[in-house]
Order: C-alpha cells, then structure tokens, then sequence
C-alpha cells in the first residue's frame, strides 16, 4: 500500500526509485528582512513536513532587523535546524550556496516570504524522482511566473473562497502525478537533486550575487547538459513576493536579463516559446473545472478570464510593439547596410583602377625585369665564349712560348758548340 505521502501525489512510488531517493532534504530559507512574513513561512515548513525526514537551515544575511535575527537565534540548538550568519550581507546568492555547501542532501529553496501546504515535500520530492533525468522540480504559485495561478505570468492573490490547504487541494486532485517540463526553474520554490548540485556546482554567485537569474542561469546549465527542469503540477506553495528585494527588484532583474542573454542567447526565445503556446493551461484549466463546480465561482473564474484577456491583450501588444521596434531597427540595419554598400562599392571601384594601374606598372617592370634577364644571360654567354677563347689563345701562346725557349737553347747550344770549335783551331794548335 502506498504510504499518505504517496497517495497525496496519486501515484505509488515504485521500490527502485524510493530507494533513489535520500533519506533527508535539506530546506534552505535565506531570511533579511519582515519577521511577520518570515515567521509564517517558517512556521508552515515546521507545521507541514516530517522534519524526521528534513532539516531546515535559516541564513540570516546580516538582516538590519535586529528583531528578525533575534527570533533566528531562538532556533539555536535545535537538531532539526541549523542557523548559519553572515557578519556583512552578501546577498541571496551567497546565503543559498552558503546553505546548499553545508550538507550532502537535496535541497529545496524557498523564498521567506513563502508559505507551504500539507504534505508539500513529498509531492515535491517525489516529483524529481519520477524520471532519472530530472534536475529541478518547481510547484504551481499565485506568484510564480510562468507557473503563476490563477492569472498566467501574472501576480495575484488567492482565487476568491480559497486558502492556501483548498486551492492546493484542487491542484492535488486535479493534476495528481503529473510532471510537465519547462523551460527553467523559478527560485520562489526550487527543488534540486544533489547530483545535479554536485555535477555542475552552485549558483554563479559572482554573476548574480544579489539574486534574480541565478535560479536560470543553474536551470540552463543542466538542460544543456541533457537534464530537465520540470514543475510539480499536482502541488501549489504560496508566494507573497517582493519582501527582500523591494523596490531594487526591477534594476535587478533587468541586470539578471543582460547577463542570461549573454550567457544563453537563446534563453529568451525558449521562455517566449513557451509563453506563447501556453504550454501548462491544461493544468490550470483542470483546475477551473473543479472549481467551477463549486457554488459562486464563476464569477470569480469569469473575471480571472477576462484579467487573462486583458494581460494577453497588453502581451499582444507589446509584442506587436517590440516587432514593429524590430522591424524598423532592421529597416534602418538595411539601409545603414545599403549605404555602406554603395560606399564600399566606390572604395572597391577606386581600389580596382588603382589595382590596375599597379598592375600595369607591374607589367612594366617585369618586361623590363624579363628583358634584362635576358641581356644578363646574353653577358654571361658572351663571357663563357671570350673566356673558352682566351683559354684558347692562353694555351696557344704558351705553345709558342715553349717552341721559342727550345729554339734559344738550341742556339745556345750551337753558339756553345762553335765556339768550342774556334778554340781548337785558333788557340789550342799555338
């Protein structure tokens, strides 16, 4: 028989992936600022899971509240809490690596100013072990992105007539076991398998110190490498929004833009895509038929319809607006291009003439070059020629010379002979 946990999710778990599945989860809550809001999400983590199975770790990011961090410290000594500080705030970020580098466990983030249903972390938990390739696992939310309820993409609060145990109820019973994929995590409520944490490292906390992106930039970096963020359809976790970050949240998350679109060029058009085909209304739309079947809801259900026509509408819109805004920065990319054209036409027209002038001095010199190889060859020739002729006259002249040094001796000797013969006869007959 399958235990409560497992019956929350629809689906018995089958022994091989139970056995894939460890013992305990690390949840990491990053608390700064709002004690009442932080309060009750702490609370609903410690009132809704089995902390035999759990520990949580609070990081106080150096919080200027000195009440808030007087209420952490009041957890010191517990076995299933750990408390870790920074002395100086260094950011959402650093808390949550911080945290995530305190254990061997899964981890499962959550914003403070978040709030938790029954039996969430084994629907969470059980959710990221129903495949093998599964990185991260994110639930449905009133506040949630792309995985937003009621209002798609949109902030809102609970439907009319519901809490947080009745609307999550809905979505237990309507979406029960099933895992659809996205495109990327949303960090309000982010469960991570520790492969996946050990394998590829922890959020990029040079990058996206003080938050918003770092939850993208981690989700990109597993699909890339095969795995797939995917959400918890069968389970809503409340979302306030907005506490830490304040009014700072829009320059940071317009930073957080700049740097996934450098790092992932096509991160933008993988959310679009996905925003465009609606890819979870089948989960949503589950869950208005069961509250349509309730008394008085379908006004409420009628006006979340025409907020989502309206926010469709604005989307639409804006989305004409940035085409037309596309359209004319590549009508003018055009024409700036055109005009370079024509101007590299001229510069490549003026080169070819000049070209051709080089050319034609070229050809000049080298007739003159070929022309003055061939006197030199001529030179050489006619050197070769006075030289075999001057070796000639050379050997011929010193056959003469020989011929001549004979002829001396030979009248040397013939003076030497008749003087021999004047001697006898004039001097040695006295």
């Amino acid at each position: 028989m399958a235990t409560v946990e497992e019956q929350t999710t629809g689906q018995a778990m089958t022994d091989e992936k139970r056995s894939a599945m460890q013992d305990t989860v690390d949840i990491i809550i990053p608390v700064y600022r709002n004690l009442a809001v932080t309060r009750r999400c702490v609370e609903s983590v410690l009132a809704h899971t089995d902390m035999s199975r759990a520990r949580l770790i609070l990081v106080d990011d150096a919080s200027p509240e000195p009440e808030l961090s007087a209420w952490c410290r009041t957890f010191e000594g517990r076995d299933d809490v750990l408390l870790l500080r920074h002395e100086q705030n260094k950011g959402f970020v650093a808390s949550v690596n911080l945290a995530m580098n305190s254990g061997n466990a899964d981890v499962v983030l959550l914003n403070s100013d978040t709030e938790v249903p029954s039996a969430w972390l084994p629907r969470l938990q059980h959710c990221a072990y129903s495949a093998d390739d599964i990185a991260t696992v994110t639930p449905f939310s009133n506040n949630g992105s792309i995985c937003s309820y009621p209002s798609f993409c949109q902030s809102s609060e609970l439907p009319a007539g519901f809490d947080l145990a009745t609307i999550d109820t809905l979505f237990a019973e309507a979406n029960a076991g099933l895992v659809p994929d996205l495109p990327t995590a949303v960090g309000f409520c982010m469960y991570i398998r520790r492969e996946c944490l050990t394998r590829f490292g922890l959020f990029d906390e040079a990058e996206f110190g003080r938050g918003y992106g770092e939850e993208n930039d981690f989700s990109l970096r597993v699909a890339a490498a095969g795995w797939r963020n995917c959400l918890c359809a069968d389970l809503f976790v409340y979302h306030q929004g907005a506490v830490s970050f304040g009014d700072d949240r829009h320059a940071l998350m317009g930073t957080a833009e700049e740097k996934l679109a450098m790092r992932h060029p096509d991160y933008a058009l993988q959310v679009g895509a996905f925003i465009a085909h609606d890819r979870l209304r089948p989960f949503r739309d589950a869950v208005d038929s069961m509250r349509a079947s309730q008394p008085g809801q379908w006004p409420a259900l009628l006006q979340e319809a025409r907020r989502h026509r309206d926010w469709l509408l604005v989307h639409l819109q804006l989305r004409d607006r940035l085409l037309n805004e596309t359209r004319e920065a590549y009508r003018q990319q055009q024409q700036n291009y055109e005009a370079r054209c024509q101007t590299y036409e001229g510069l490549l027209s003026d080169t070819r003439a000049e070209n051709q002038k080089v050319n034609d001095a070229l050809g000049g010199l080298q007739n003159e070059f070929v022309a003055l190889q061939k006197e030199q060859q001529q030179s050489i020739e006619n050197l070769q020629q006075q030289n075999v002729t001057l070796e000639q006259r050379s050997s011929a002249l010193q056959q003469e010379a020989d011929a001549l040094r004979q002829e001396i001796a030979r009248l040397q000797n013939l003076r030497i002979m008749r003087l021999g013969r004047w001697i006898k006869r004039n001097i040695l007959r006295q």
